[in-house]
């Protein structure tokens, strides 16, 4: 990150900046286009320097999932305009199409909306699969890197902190959670419909990361024995085998290996303009070998790893994430109960976020006043050793004590200032308080009166 990239996202920021949130999800945009959106791992860091390089953009994180591609920031309150300019320049390029075939999918939210719709997705009440986990590692995953690249302060920092706790408490206090369903868990009971018992068939996963893991941990319980793991990593691919006793295979053993499993999953991550990793002729061919032996193929990858086209071959079966919903449905019966539950503390937790918000105005209203005090404290502190020096004591014994004086007087600043800080931010965060201004101007005033300076004598 550049150096001006570094300096305007430096820790001390503007307390008034706001949240603002833009994406697309499956709920907003069907598969070609999402695919057309997807990060891919290696492009993160430029997009979110892309991000940051806008004037009006002063901290970013970007999540991409299989489900949803977001950018979440914080703004200047009157960059409205400019945001939403640099969002869809930002997704034209990347996505490589013009911006009015994805307008109408785009959705943008600010301040309490954008918040309530982070926490959601955070609690997993926004997923293809609600209460599913696996978002919110994904999401941490998306925090940590853009901290780690300097693209958060203050405010995205406590927005996404709080965000991880809102759904820590909707899995503690709801079941939202239990007889856990996924896109994986569903994508193997697809294959227990096609099959019927599967401890004989047998498993390819092409890519070795998190969801391919996961639905291997699914297809073993439902007593699959036999893996291959496909990726264009070799090593990468033999770590994930090892955990179910599998074989690792380069991507281009693929084709050779195709005709001997059942079932073939796809979670790898590809740019928006690779080719498919498993073609139609590879499959037409895996087909012929099989004599009629059905093929079950689910496409999990965002872009797509399979050929679409592979559906029209017989007894192939292709499914892909958004063919998901109709079973993801079926398991969620047990779960409706508990989606009241889980939005009330969502709820709950936005009004407390934006109660701190609202305490954070008087922000440079309390470092004044600190700052005031602290320069007190340094007029009694000298004033004192000149008194010391003049009855006698030396200059080491005055340096020695000064140290102790300076700690004295920061320890009674701050119990000083306490209560009427906290009772400053208390009456910010009720509903029926004064508005921040003249809440902060009253603070200052009572604490400054005219602002003058003690003099010393």
């Amino acid at each position: 990150m550049s150096t001006n990239a570094q300096q305007k996202h430096a820790p001390e920021q503007n307390g008034q900046n706001v949240i603002r949130l833009a994406g697309i999800n499956h709920r907003s945009a069907p598969l070609e286009l999402r695919e057309r959106f997807a990060v891919l791992e290696e492009q993160q860091d430029s997009l979110l320097r892309q991000s940051l390089d806008r004037p009006e953009i002063s901290e970013a994180v970007i999540l991409s999932t299989c489900n949803r591609v977001e950018i979440v920031v914080s703004t200047p309150p009157d960059a409205d305009r400019a945001f939403r300019e640099s969002v869809d320049s930002l997704f034209e390029i990347h996505a490589g199409i013009s911006r009015a075939k994805f307008s109408g999918s785009l959705y943008q939210f600010e301040s309490d909306s954008a918040i309530t719709h982070l926490f959601r997705v955070a609690a997993g009440l926004d997923s293809l699969v609600p209460g599913e986990p696996q978002v919110l590692g994904q999401l941490k995953r998306a925090y940590v890197s853009a901290k780690g690249q300097g693209a958060t302060s203050a405010l995205l920092n406590r927005l996404f902190h709080r965000a991880f706790g809102v759904a820590k408490a909707v899995r503690t206090n709801t079941k939202i959670g239990q007889n856990a369903v996924s896109v994986c868990y569903a994508a193997k009971e697809l294959a227990e419909q096609i099959f019927g018992d599967l401890s004989q068939a047998s498993v390819m996963l092409v890519g070795a990361g998190d969801t391919g893991a996961l639905a291997l941990k699914h297809f073993r319980s439902a007593g699959v024995k036999r893996f291959y793991v496909a990726n264009k990593t070799l090593s990468r691919a033999g770590l994930l085998a090892e955990t179910v006793g599998g074989a690792a295979i380069e991507l281009s053993s693929i084709p050779t290996v195709l005709p001997q499993v059942d079932i073939i999953i796809g979670a790898s991550g590809i740019s928006q303009d690779a080719a498919p990793i498993i073609a139609r002729a590879a499959v037409e061919q895996a087909i012929e070998a099989r004599r009629g032996d059905p093929q079950f193929f689910i496409d999990l990858g965002v872009p797509r790893n399979f050929d679409s086209s592979i559906e029209d071959i017989s007894d192939a079966f292709l499914y892909n994430v958004d063919d998901l919903q109709a079973v993801v449905e079926r398991n969620l019966s047990s779960r409706e109960s508990e989606f009241a539950a889980a939005e009330l503390i969502v709820d709950e937790e936005v009004s407390r976020f934006l109660a701190w918000l609202k305490t954070r105005s008087a922000d440079p209203s309390i470092r004044e006043v600190q700052r005031q005090y602290a320069g007190y404290r340094d007029v009694e502190v000298a004033r004192t050793l000149r008194r010391l020096k003049s009855s006698g004591f030396n200059e080491e014994q005055c340096r020695e004590l000064e140290a102790a004086l300076k700690d004295m007087g920061t320890a009674l600043v701050r119990k000083t200032l306490h209560q009427p800080i906290t009772t400053l931010k208390h009456s910010l965060s009720d509903a029926g308080a004064l508005d921040e201004e003249r809440a902060a101007a009253r603070f200052r005033d009572y604490l400054l009166g005219s602002g003058e300076d003690f003099e010393e004598s």
